[in-house]
């Protein structure tokens, strides 16, 4: 699903994808990839009532990669539903358009997190410890459920 939703997009041929056991940290707060638990230059708290469900990293050197992080098992068909909808098309327009060649300077993050009932997604675009922009929508609700 996540190979063929990112198939295409902008100049970003390849792709490390890594699955992780655990469930996604809050969003807003930590900077993604930061070393001992560094944090965003300020503290975004509307965004904490998000955890990350997957991601988009770009570090210099290494390229891209795919994070996604594992959900309870009673969400999963509600957040694959939500990432589908919103998170992915979210990402696909965030890396599409051309970007000057600093945009790929330093460790830049494009979060995808979900509301404990499902029922919001928000994307945070983010350069090391400082949040670049941010979008919170309401999940379309799935048809026939």
């Amino acid at each position: 699903m996540i190979s063929s939703s990112l198939d295409g997009v902008g100049p970003y041929s390849a792709f490390r994808i890594h699955f992780w056991k655990d469930p996604g940290d809050q969003l807003g707060v930590l900077a993604p990839g930061g070393f001992g638990g560094q944090r965003f230059a300020r503290v975004r708290r509307e965004f904490a009532r998000f955890n990350e469900v997957i991601s988009v990293h770009h570090e210099p050197f290494m390229g891209w990669s795919v994070h996604v992080h594992s959900v309870q098992n009673k969400l999963r068909a509600q957040v694959r539903q939500a990432v589908t909808s919103r998170g992915i098309p979210l990402l696909r327009a965030r890396l599409t358009p051309e970007h000057p060649a600093t945009w790929l300077e330093g460790h830049r993050v494009l979060q995808v997190g979900v509301d404990a009932a499902v029922s919001t997604i928000c994307a945070i675009e983010s350069l090391g410890a400082h949040i670049e922009s941010a979008e919170i929508l309401e999940v379309e609700k799935a048809t026939g459920s």
